[in-house]
Formats: C-alpha cells, sequence, structure tokens
C-alpha cells in the first residue's frame, strides 16, 4: 500500500502540467458552479460529481491560471488516495469471504493495482476514471458482503449510495448498476428479506440520481438520462479526420444546429453560441449531434466493432505479464488446487468485471474506461485458487505474488521515475508549451474572454483554458470542398473576424489560406498565432513559409 501511494504521488507530481480535452471541460464545468451558474453547468455528456470536488478545490483556493494546473493534480491525488481505500476495503472483503489470511493475495492485489492506477486511470489524467475504478472496488466489496449472508439494511442502502454517486461520475455506472442490482437479486436468493434489501438499494440508487436527472432533463427540455452514450454512437459511425477529429463529420448529417459553416474553402466554422466554456463543441457535443442518426444495424457496425476488438486486444495485451503469472499458478496448482474453490466469488466479482466491456465495444474501448475491471478480475481469479496447504504448489502463490510485483508493476513504476527524473535534471524553464503558448497570447493582447479560432483539433486547447480565451472557430486549410472556388486570404481572414475571432492560432505553421504574413511564434510552444484585430504588441519573432 505504502508503495502504492508512493507511486501516486510521484505520478501526479510528473504530470502536474497535464490537462487533456476532457480536463478542460471539466474545468469549465467546475468554473460554473462555484459562479452559480448551474443551468449552464449542467452536461449531458458529462456527470457532475468530477467537476463537483475540481469546484471545491477552486472555491477553496482561487488559484490563478499558472497555478490551476497544480490544483486540478491534488484534487486527482487525493481521488486516488480514495479509490486506494476503496481497493483495500474490496481486498479485505474479499479475503474475510474466502477466509484467505495470506499475503499472497495482498502482495498480488496491490501489484494489479498499481498497474491500473499508473498506466490507465492515472492521476495525471484529468478525468473521472479514478472515480468509477473506486465506484467498481465497493461495488464488488458490497456484492461480495451479500453473498457472505443476512447482510444489514445499510449494507444494501451503501449499494444504493455508490450506485448514484457512480452514475453521477460517469453515465456508463447506469447499465452496469442495472447489472448490479440483478447480481444482488442473485446472491441474496429470492427471500423476503434479501428482495426487500435490493428494492431499497434500488430506491436510494434512484434517490441520489434523482436530482440530477431532473435538473438535466429540465434543461435540455426533454427527460434524459445523459447523451454520452448517444453521442459515441453516432460518432463511431463517421471516419474522423486528423485535423478536426469532431468537425470531419459534420457536413455528412440532418444536424439540428451544427456548427455555422461560414466558407467552403478554406473551410471555416463558427461555434461561439450557445453553449459555453473554453471549447463549445467539446464543452456539450451532446447539443452540436442533435438530431443525428443512430445507426444500429449490425452490418454497418461491424467496421467499427472490429476495429474496437483490434482495441481491446491492445488492451489486453499490456496486462500479459499477469494475464502470463496467473495462468502459471492455475497450472502449478492442478486440480487439486481447484477442488473448494468459491466459484460464487469469482462469479459476483466477475460478472461486475465483465460487464463493461461489451458496453465500450459498441462505442470505445480505452484502457482507462476498463482499469477498475481488470483488477477485479485478476483478483477475484487469483484469490478462487486456493491450494491446500499439504500440497506442493502452495508456494507458488507467494512466489508468483512476487513476481507479479516485479513484472507487473516495474514497467509503470520505471516510467514515472523516469518523467520524475528527467524534470529534475532539466533546467528550470518558464513554463510548459502550454502554459509559455497563453502568456504569449495575453502578450499579444488578447485578454480572458476573447475568441480565437484555431487551424488544428478543437481538443488540444489546454493553452487557450489557461489563457481564459475561447475556442469559437475552425480552419481547415485542406483541399477545396464541394468544388467551390478557394477564398482569397483578405476574404478568410474577414470572415473569422465576423466571427468574433481576435487570433487565429496553429500547431503545423502559417496557414496558405490565410496568408504566410503577420504570423507570430507564440514562445518556445510549438505554436503560431495570427492576430485579426489590430492590437499594439511588442516585437516577437516572425515565422514565415508555407505550412508544413
Amino acid at each position: 500500500m505504502a508503495l502504492a501511494v508512493v507511486a501516486g504521488a510521484l505520478d501526479a507530481w510528473a504530470g502536474r502540467f497535464t490537462l487533456n480535452p476532457d480536463g478542460i471541460a471539466f474545468l469549465d464545468i467546475a468554473d460554473l458552479y462555484v459562479a452559480g451558474d448551474w443551468r449552464a453547468a449542467l452536461s449531458s455528456v458529462r456527470g457532475p460529481l468530477y467537476a463537483w470536488l475540481l469546484a471545491l478545490g477552486v472555491s477553496a483556493w482561487h488559484p490563478p491560471p499558472a497555478q490551476e494546473l497544480l490544483l486540478v493534480h491534488l484534487v486527482n491525488f487525493v481521488v486516488y488516495l480514495g479509490a486506494m481505500a476503496a481497493f483495500a476495503f474490496f481486498l479485505r472483503t474479499l479475503r474475510a469471504g474466502l477466509q484467505q489470511g495470506d499475503t499472497a493475495l495482498i502482495i498480488w492485489g496491490w501489484a494489479m493495482f498499481i498497474r491500473a492506477g499508473l498506466t490507465t486511470a492515472a492521476p495525471r489524467l484529468v478525468t473521472p476514471d479514478l472515480l468509477v475504478m473506486a465506484a467498481m472496488f465497493l461495488l464488488a466489496a458490497l456484492l461480495l458482503r451479500l453473498a457472505s449472508g443476512e447482510p444489514q439494511q445499510r449494507t444494501y442502502a451503501a449499494l444504493g449510495l455508490v450506485l448514484g454517486l457512480g452514475y453521477l461520475a460517469k453515465e456508463v455506472m447506469l447499465p452496469i448498476g442495472l447489472v448490479v442490482l440483478v447480481l444482488a437479486l442473485v446472491v441474496v436468493g429470492r427471500t423476503p428479506r434479501g428482495r426487500a434489501g435490493v428494492a431499497l438499494a434500488a430506491v436510494v440508487f434512484f434517490l441520489t440520481a434523482a436530482p440530477f436527472v431532473a435538473a438535466l432533463s429540465m434543461v435540455k427540455g426533454r427527460f434524459t438520462l445523459g447523451e454520452s452514450g448517444r453521442v459515441n454512437l453516432v460518432w463511431s459511425a463517421h471516419p474522423q479526420g486528423a485535423d478536426q477529429p469532431i468537425l470531419a463529420a459534420f457536413g455528412r448529417e440532418p444536424l439540428t444546429h451544427p456548427p455555422r459553416r461560414l466558407l467552403h474553402a478554406p473551410a471555416v466554422w463558427e461555434f461561439a453560441t450557445p453553449v459555453p466554456g473554453t471549447s463549445p463543441i467539446v464543452f456539450d457535443t451532446a447539443y452540436w449531434f442533435d438530431g443525428a442518426r443512430l445507426e444500429l444495424s449490425p452490418l454497418k457496425r461491424l467496421p467499427w466493432l472490429r476495429q474496437n476488438t483490434g482495441q481491446l486486444l491492445a488492451v489486453l495485451r499490456r496486462w500479459l505479464p499477469a494475464f502470463t503469472l496467473l495462468g502459471v499458478l492455475i497450472l502449478a496448482a492442478g486440480r487439486a488446487g481447484l477442488q473448494g474453490t468459491r466459484w460464487r466469488v469469482l462469479g459476483v466479482a466477475g460478472a461486475l468485471g465483465l460487464a463493461p466491456f461489451p458496453l465500450y465495444l459498441l462505442t470505445y474501448v480505452d484502457g482507462r474506461y476498463v482499469a477498475g475491471a481488470m483488477v477485479l478480475l485478476f483478483v477475484a481469479s487469483f484469490a478462487v485458487v486456493r491450494v491446500p496447504r499439504e500440497a506442493t504448489p502452495r508456494p507458488w502463490r507467494h512466489a508468483l505474488a512476487v513476481a507479479a510485483l516485479v513484472f507487473v508493476t516495474l514497467p509503470p513504476l520505471v516510467a514515472v521515475a523516469a518523467d520524475v527524473a528527467g524534470e529534475l535534471r532539466a533546467p528550470r524553464a518558464p513554463g510548459t508549451p502550454d502554459v509559455v503558448a497563453a502568456e504569449a497570447l495575453g502578450r499579444l493582447g488578447l485578454r480572458p474572454g476573447d475568441g480565437v479560432a484555431v487551424a488544428d483539433s478543437v481538443f488540444d486547447v489546454a493553452w487557450a483554458r489557461l489563457a481564459r480565451v475561447r475556442v469559437i472557430a475552425a480552419i481547415d486549410d485542406g483541399p477545396m470542398v464541394h468544388g467551390a472556388d478557394e477564398t482569397p486570404p483578405a476574404g478568410a481572414r474577414t470572415a473569422l473576424v465576423r466571427a468574433g475571432a481576435r487570433a487565429v492560432v496553429s500547431r503545423h505553421g502559417p496557414l496558405a489560406s490565410l496568408g504566410t504574413d503577420g504570423w507570430v511564434a507564440l514562445g518556445q510552444s510549438g505554436l503560431v498565432a495570427l492576430p485579426l484585430a489590430p492590437e499594439p504588441r511588442p516585437a516577437a519573432e516572425r515565422v514565415c513559409g508555407p505550412r508544413v
């Protein structure tokens, strides 16, 4: 456990300047909650629980933009500690149910947790995945308590509360919650007391989730439990471009209110209103994709299912050392080691661990989405291989648990240590590329709330969050669309200015469609910007040449 604490702290520190696209949206939502604008803060694609935790940190500290990321990763580390506590509770409950007090299960379990906590749902990532991991561990522990016989009413109430909080963390926990209620009915049997307890869990689940569902439905003008699943199903039916991952799908769907297309060549989109946030497209993607057809034909979804299967296999390959060690244990134990196995325990934890996989296979597979499920499957499988005391394979459990601590956790630990050592050895820098770019935009005269256009993905805009500017337009410098005549640079600039953009920011150099004159390097960030409004600015390094 001590190793897990140190590893999590080092990962949070090494990634203290990391801000992924989901994190930008969650910070925007947290700001709205702090400001009291809960109507705007309600997102149909992101649960509120993680944003509430970030809002608590923001309201307690009120950090300036330069220190905001430090606060975020401090909150992440606290959430990581909470996930550790949930896992310790699960491990203790599992050992009590199996009456196994050996240290092999403890070592194996924490090896699996460290692997998941450093490589998938890591503290450096600004996402709610650690909350989902914690919920999975708590649900598994409570189900095991129900399976132990004659549970108390508070166990059922706790099960319902965790289900509700899990849904508030991430929408996918709603269908998983239904699986949990079915499992609870199975493990407690058909006794009146058991059915009453599961009904209590369902009521607490409903009461925990209902206020958010009611508020979200009221704001959206229709009943909704969340739109994340629908949006992911829509995305999966469209190939996404390299430069504009979301915008590439627009124009092929009869959407209710898509981004406004200002030009065809170069392609220019504007999306300043009515959605708030640093990047409105990312803040509430469901709004922009409203009205899209939901293609559920198995034949048409077969290519995406094949791609997701490949991604799942890639995720499983990263757990190959754990698979290998578990297989060696089963072979060493033989039939004698499997006699008397508590298959009910494996069934409960295994069914819960397997529940997320079909859901993500239909939409999108990522290692961090199934981190908690993988830990549950590996720990439960290791636990049920019960080697009798008199059998010679018994020492294999301890030997393989120690091997897991080495071969399963060593690669991510080495990677984190290398990140920390690299930062300690590096000379003190003025800031990360995103911080440097944000400061440079301020020197160009941009102020919080100003609109900017991007020539790259609308996702990777951490610099905009730090500068407190809004990405309200996008330009694609690719080939002409629909055979339209190419607009002169002056016309493209005029369109962006009318959209409300004060500057264009590009990661790949100046855009030929906007002309090569006037571009300014944003420090050493690798970004360049083209100011679109006449503002006095200090002399800066000029960038010339075509886009690369």
